[in-house]
């Protein structure tokens, strides 16, 4: 069991009272549905609730037909519902219905534009499916520390200025793809943000985030960080983030946060103090009152940081930028230059020439021609074990390389192998269809077609190269991962 209040793992369920924060357990878990609840027809179980805010409450729960853990955010705005202690479901008083009806919608709709956003700075959606009244959201379990713990970790309670950057930039990231579809978190803080022990940034809870539908209320904030307006109810947008982004920033640099939205409201005399001029202006920006005043895109938002005008910009932010939607999956900078190299004599001038001209399709197909060559398999056409297992680490290296500093860190097989690992790491059939939701080659649960395969940045991380095998020939596809492993790549 979990303390909700603390977020304490591991007490056992007879314990009444939190040994780390004294809170009463059973008070605080009064309307959660209990360890081993079955849903959607007993294709998920209950585990034990891991959060929960305004607008619902999220569970770790295990997929039993995949026999893999998930986490399941159940949509219960207790402004409105009240648990029904004998099904589980949800009483929801006349006066209320229409407002939780809309809100129910709302919560499935952008659930389903959060399922096909693919991005690897935000939660992924993995099914939605409606019972007990309302609906419920499968997404991905992530194994990491938050924000919060990171910072609670630190003796001044902040952190260093490099490990800030490399947050900001994948917080950035995720913030501008869910902006571009009109969704807006509007309860970003340091709870609400993983981080995974390979440095990705993950965005969860998106229990506040409201679609641009015309309407303005929105009740699901945490006070300490939340703009001025969706405090008040009145009209939200890319502003509303970026403020509590600047409050998480300021924090992550000082240790402390700034004075709240509501104490400024009255007499609005605060200003940043003691941070370096490239923070402070990107802090002041950010933190006016008024939303008007405020940036209204979160990316130019944090380019101004390393902006001409900087005399002296941080060494590694303006890298992080220009590598726009790169998920650090890369285990070593890009460098600007690949050195060719091949233990058998291979010439990799043309693959590099079709990868610097952005044609990624007639790469791909170099690629595989090239390592047919290297593993001297040209004649059969295919990879079996043996070749797969004694192929040059050089030649993959070289191969790994130009995928990545060309597509800016988006394509490569370390970048692959790093999805694999993370959905399992193994050769078995429910690693090989998690592999391929996650490189976006299924959908719906089917292998798409090769002529739907996307030759553009626009794919999905780690979609390309398909050299190695892909779709088809997975099981060679992962015996590939193995060898890039041993390669260290």
């Amino acid at each position: 069991m979990r303390c909700l209040h603390c977020r304490l793992d591991g007490i056992p369920v007879s314990i009444e009272i939190c040994t780390n924060c004294g809170v009463h357990l059973p008070s605080l878990m009064r309307d959660v549905l209990p360890s081993g609840t079955l849903l959607r027809d007993g294709s998920y179980r209950v585990d034990y609730a891991l959060g929960r805010g305004g607008f619902g409450i999220t569970y770790r729960a295990i997929d039993l037909g995949l026999e893999m853990l998930v986490a399941i955010k159940e949509f219960y705005p207790q402004e409105q519902a009240i648990r029904n202690s004998t099904n589980g479901g949800f009483s929801v008083a006349v006066p209320q219905r229409e407002a939780y009806g809309r809100a129910l919608e709302r919560f499935k709709r952008e659930g389903r534009i959060l399922a096909r956003l693919n991005h690897n700075n935000v939660v992924r959606v993995l099914s939605l499916f409606e019972e007990r009244d309302t609906a419920y959201l499968v997404m991905e379990l992530i194994a990491g520390k938050t924000l919060r713990d990171e910072l609670d970790a630190q003796s001044q309670k902040k952190m260093p200025q490099n490990r800030v950057e490399q947050v900001m930039a994948q917080l950035v990231s995720a913030l501008e793809a869910v902006h571009q579809k009109e969704i807006y978190h509007l309860d970003l803080k340091p709870d609400n943000v993983l981080l995974m022990p390979d440095g990705k940034v993950v965005l969860v809870d998106f229990g506040a985030a409201r679609q641009s539908l015309g309407s303005h209320s929105t009740r699901a904030y945490t006070i300490g960080y939340a703009a001025p307006e969706v405090i008040a109810g009145s009209v939200v947008g890319v502003q509303s983030d970026i403020f509590s982004l600047g409050m998480m920033l300021h924090e992550m640099l000082t240790g402390e946060l700034p004075p709240p939205a509501l104490s400024r409201l009255i007499k609005d005399n605060w200003k940043p103090q003691g941070l370096e001029e490239r923070w402070q202006s990107l802090v002041t920006a950010a933190l006016p009152i008024d939303p008007e005043q405020r940036p209204n895109n979160v990316r130019q938002w944090l380019q101004s940081l390393s902006s001409p005008a900087q005399p002296n910009p941080p060494s590694s932010f303006p890298s992080l930028l220009r590598a726009e939607r790169s998920t650090l999956w890369q285990s070593q900078p890009l460098k600007p230059k690949v050195e060719l190299i091949s233990a058998v004599g291979v010439d990799y001038t043309h693959l590099r020439d079709l990868l610097a001209a952005g044609k990624w399709r007639d790469a791909d197909k170099e690629t595989r021609t090239i390592m047919l060559k290297v593993a001297c398999r040209e004649e059969e056409g295919w990879f079996d074990e043996n070749s797969i297992e004694n192929f040059p680490c050089d030649d993959l290296g070289t191969i790994n390389q130009l995928w990545l500093n060309y597509s800016n860190g988006r394509f490569g097989f370390s970048v692959q192998k790093q999805i694999w690992l993370n959905c399992g790491g193994k050769i078995d059939k429910k690693t090989e269809c998690l592999l391929g939701d996650s490189l976006g080659w299924r959908v719906n649960n089917r292998w798409i077609y090769p002529n739907a395969i996307m030759y553009s940045l626009d794919a999905p991380t780690g979609h390309l190269p398909l050299g190695g095998g892909g779709l088809g020939l997975m099981r060679s596809f992962l015996l590939f991962f193995f060898r890039v492993q041993s390669c260290q790549l």
